[in-house]
């Protein structure tokens, strides 16, 4: 039986654009790892894709690049799904595992003594 460790291995890798910046939130939640920056450059994307990750984007100009899923779709939700039927994986295990906002992994809190 995989543990908890092998599905964080097996999460899906993405480098959004600032045209998906609410889709990109939406994969982070659902335990995706998606590097996105409003200010996004072609060196972060030849960086990303050298991480193996694929880009997702609205640009029109990087429709046909290689790695690339052109979302067509303009609300959040259906774009969810355009890249759920392209890249399909099960959320349930790595679900809220990453910061919506930082894309890191939360650390556990340490209680402090004397804390209420």
């Amino acid at each position: 039986m995989p543990d908890r460790d092998d599905n964080l291995r097996a999460v899906l890798r993405f480098a959004a654009d600032r045209t998906l910046l609410r889709l990109a939130r939406w994969l982070r939640l659902m335990g995706a790892d998606v590097f996105c920056d409003p200010s996004l450059s072609a060196a972060d994307t030849l960086h990303a894709l050298a991480e193996g990750r694929a880009m997702l984007t609205r640009d029109k100009h990087l429709r046909t690049a290689a790695y690339t899923l052109y979302v067509e779709r303009h609300l959040f939700r259906d774009q969810l799904l355009e890249v759920l039927s392209r890249f399909p994986f099960d959320p349930r295990p790595n679900a809220f595992t990453r910061c919506a906002l930082c894309n890191n992994s939360p650390r556990p809190m340490v209680r402090r003594a004397g804390a209420d």
